[in-house]
């Protein structure tokens, strides 16, 4: 038999880990003045969708593990993300590494449950909720 009680749930996990280091070099010449996450994609940055996504679903912290263009990424979260405590790791190694050790490098940053999130996907809210596997599988 196994204790189940200490498995956090999506309605109480409110930190997120941003992975949002990389250069985006397959999407260059997109990249090579912004951000992977800052992309467009529908008139609207990535990342800009992500932080409204995870907002509405409850999330009030975002840890963001930066590198190429950091302070681009800092600066649009000052201005998108304001009502949220925004933490910053940076992964010094960003042109040779890759998101697991970005997530390695915020080991320090996070004791609670958290979400792990590439900032370069495009999702809908419904997909944080903790019915989305309800309606993947149509139950």
């Amino acid at each position: 038999m196994t204790d189940s009680s200490h498995v956090a749930t999506a309605t109480n996990v409110t930190t997120a880990l941003l992975l949002a280091a990389g250069t985006g070099t397959r999407l260059q010449p997109l990249t090579l003045d912004a951000p992977k996450c800052l992309t467009e994609v529908g008139g609207i940055p990535i990342l800009e969708r992500l932080v409204n996504n995870l907002r509405a679903q409850g999330f009030e912290r975002l840890v963001v593990v930066i590198g190429h263009l950091g302070d681009r990424i800092q600066e649009f979260l000052q201005q998108y993300a304001d009502d949220m405590r925004v933490d910053y790791v940076f992964n010094p190694d960003y042109r040779t590494t890759n998101n697991i050790y970005s997530l390695w490098l915020a080991r320090q940053q996070i004791r609670e449950p958290f979400l792990l999130v590439e900032s370069d996907l495009v999702f809908e809210t419904w997909m944080l909720d903790d019915r989305s596997e309800e309606r993947r599988v149509g139950k």
